[in-house]
């Protein structure tokens, strides 16, 4: 496997980790994004091709940008 295929996981659960981050104040795309998120990453640590810090940080990110979207909802229902 080449090192620029071997790159690509990682790159792709760290934008996705960050975009989790990012966007958790839009209502429809942010849990969506999160799951899909949670998904790749366990699949991909499940597969071989991400190191744990890698899975660390992109779970982390989808996980604080779940509560964070959880508090805007209570803050925009309340």
């Amino acid at each position: 496997m080449s090192n620029q295929a071997a790159r690509a996981p990682r790159i792709c659960a760290l934008v996705l980790g960050t975009l989790s981050l990012g966007l958790f104040f839009v209502p429809l795309v942010a849990p969506l994004l999160q799951a899909g998120t949670l998904t790749f990453v366990l699949r991909e640590a499940w597969r071989g091709t991400l190191d744990f810090r890698i899975v660390l940080l992109a779970t982390v990110g989808a996980a604080v940008g779940f509560l964070l979207f959880l508090a805007t909802e209570l803050i925009w229902i309340v």
